[in-house]
This record gives structure tokens, C-alpha cells and sequence, in this order.
């Protein structure tokens, strides 16, 4: 026995699924609380852009945050970082969030030193609009570096973090270029 298919009602299901389907693959690749793209999509997006410079950035003392103020403070600091680095950052450069209090901003076609300079003028943004949102000020430190593919340009972009960090946080070091 066959049940009679209305044709509309079919296409109209199939539309709507379509369209969860995107969503599906939007919210897949989404950080739900800063609302940036998160490290699937950052992964994916290097791996298809040969010439990019990458930006660890992380969030410093964000534990004490979390300790001090509580964790409802904590995630608004992501969300302001989060809202702050969409905001100031260029054109075609992409930010994504990638761990805890650590985001990724990738910089396509643009030199070494440029993109230390766009990266200095996110630390500056970031912490002027913590102090004024917030009341107090978040910094980060980050490391930046070019590579050749993902794995090589977040590699050294993490060395130069851990550089950053070493020296005082609350700065932008670059990796030196060709260095083991």
C-alpha cells in the first residue's frame, strides 16, 4: 500500500533540511560563546591558504581572572576579546578561538613584520576595551610567524608565545624566520 507523497510538501521538507544542514555546518565550525570561528575552522582554513602569517594570541593571568572575579566574568572577557578582534582586525585576516583562552588570528598575503604590527594594535585594542567595558584591564601575549602550512606556522607562532610569555607577557614577539 503506498501513501500519496504530496510533491510540495516533499520539496518544502527537503528546503528545510537543506537549511539545517548549513546551519549544522555554521554551528560545527563556531565557538558558541565568543562567536568566532573556532580551531576546526582555523585548521581547515590554513590548510587551504599557502601564504599566511599566523598570530597565537593568549590571555594572560586568565586562570587569576577566573579565580578573582568568577568564571561569569571570565566568559565575558573571552566575548569582549572575541568582539574586539573582529572588530579591529583587517579585511581579509581571519580570528578564531582557539582553546581555552587562546585564539588564532591568521593573516593572509602580508609580511612578518606587518602583521607583528596589526597584532601589536589588537594587544593595545584588547585592553582598552576590557578596561572599558570591564573595568579592568586584560592583556595577552602572542607569538607570530609565517609557515609554509598550518602545522609549521602555528609550530612557531607557539615558540614565540612561550617567548612572549617568558619575557614579561603583555607583548608580541615574532619567531625568527628559517630558525629550528
Amino acid at each position: 500500500m503506498k501513501l500519496p507523497v504530496d510533491p510540495k510538501a516533499l520539496v518544502s521538507r527537503v528546503v528545510e533540511l537543506e537549511q539545517l544542514l548549513i546551519e549544522a555546518r555554521i554551528e560545527a565550525r563556531t565557538d558558541g560563546l565568543t562567536r568566532l570561528h573556532n580551531r576546526r575552522a582555523a585548521e581547515e582554513m590554513l590548510a587551504r591558504t599557502p601564504d599566511v602569517v599566523v598570530a597565537l594570541l593568549d590571555l594572560d593571568h586568565f586562570k587569576h581572572i577566573n579565580d578573582t572575579h568568577g568564571h561569569d566574568v571570565g566568559d565575558e572577557v573571552l566575548r569582549v576579546v572575541g568582539r574586539t578582534l573582529r572588530r579591529f582586525i583587517r579585511g581579509g585576516d581571519r580570528a578564531f578561538r582557539f582553546g581555552g583562552e587562546e585564539f588564532l588570528v591568521a593573516l593572509p598575503n602580508t609580511t612578518l613584520a606587518n602583521a607583528h604590527k596589526v597584532i601589536e594594535r589588537l594587544l593595545r585594542a584588547v585592553r582598552h576595551a576590557t578596561a572599558q567595558i570591564l573595568g579592568f584591564e586584560v592583556s595577552f601575549s602572542a607569538g607570530v610567524a609565517r609557515g609554509a602550512g598550518s602545522c609549521t606556522g602555528i609550530h612557531s607562532a607557539d615558540r614565540a608565545l612561550y617567548l612572549a610569555k617568558s619575557a614579561g607577557r603583555n607583548r608580541v614577539t615574532s619567531a625568527v624566520p628559517n630558525a629550528a
